[in-house]
């Protein structure tokens, strides 16, 4: 039953992240549309749009593609246990897009006044790069910072704006990606018949990854012996406590097999899980 649920489990998460995809795609192409239709000049509804994106201007594609890598990286900064899972969440395909829709806007700003401000950068691709990764500097920059009488400061600019998106964002696929993380943990925990006696083994198994450094693997058994040193969980939720830290580190699939492991070390005469 339990492996059944988990492949259930797992086909659903598949066939959610195929629907962001496909949606990633098409908002991708309607943030292309829209820079194109800057592009194409004040009268843009009088303009073929397709002739302008795909063909007059083949590299706005590539800018609004830059821009929405500069939101993923954000994103991919933020989530370590699966990154890409967040990125193709509702609310990471939406912070995609909107970065992809800026860059795209600065593109045809570009092709339109280039000459103006940029009178030595002609070339289209020279102009997809600064449009893609340079969009997100001006969003960054702050004009200035208003300080109130309590002591606060706040930065007054557009980086006020997409910062507060950004955190919006966040929140978002905090909550995505919390359900789903307490479905792994809870049910693998569940599985141990010996959950007092998991946080040697579990502790161990950090000493399997080569990238992990040596400060990250100490503070991951800093919070072990720390949970374990709480006598206000049983040791079930010991164990699920420490789950949610292991997981940050073994993504989804590797956490499942290190519990597993873990439930054979315990009980080696009973069957494999799944």
């Amino acid at each position: 039953m339990a492996r059944r649920f988990d492949s259930i489990q797992r086909q659903w998460s598949e066939s959610a992240q195929q629907v962001s995809v496909r949606r990633f795609a098409f908002v991708l192409a309607l943030a292309a549309l829209f820079a194109g239709a800057l592009a194409a000049g004040r009268h843009w509804w009088s303009v073929d749009l397709w002739d302008v994106v795909f063909v007059r201007h083949p590299f706005l594609w590539v800018s609004v593609l830059f821009g929405a890598l500069t939101g993923a990286a954000e994103v991919l900064a933020r989530y370590r246990d699966e990154p890409f899972a967040a990125i193709f969440s509702p609310p990471g395909v939406w912070y995609m897009l909107l970065n992809g829709v800026i860059s795209g806007a600065a593109y045809g700003v570009l092709d339109r006044y280039g000459d103006n401000v940029f009178p030595g950068v002609k070339d289209g691709l020279m102009r997809s790069v600064l449009a893609g990764f340079g969009a997100m500097v001006v969003m960054r920059s702050k004009l200035f910072n208003f300080k109130t009488e309590s002591g606060e400061e706040y930065a007054v600019g557009p980086d006020a704006v997409l910062s507060t998106f950004l955190v919006s964002v966040d929140r978002k696929i905090d909550r995505y990606r919390s359900l789903r993380r307490q479905q792994i943990v809870c049910q693998r925990a569940a599985l141990i018949p010996h959950p007092e006696a998991a946080a040697p083994f579990l502790s161990t198994s950090l000493a399997s990854y080569q990238n992990l450094s040596a400060a990250e693997k100490s503070d991951l058994n800093a919070a072990i012996k720390d949970i374990v040193g709480n006598s206000a969980l049983d040791d079930r939720l010991k164990l699920i406590a420490i789950g949610f830290g292991l997981l940050n580190v073994c993504g989804e699939k590797n956490f499942s097999d290190v519990m597993e492991l873990l439930r054979q070390h315990q009980s080696p005469g009973d069957p494999p899980q799944g």
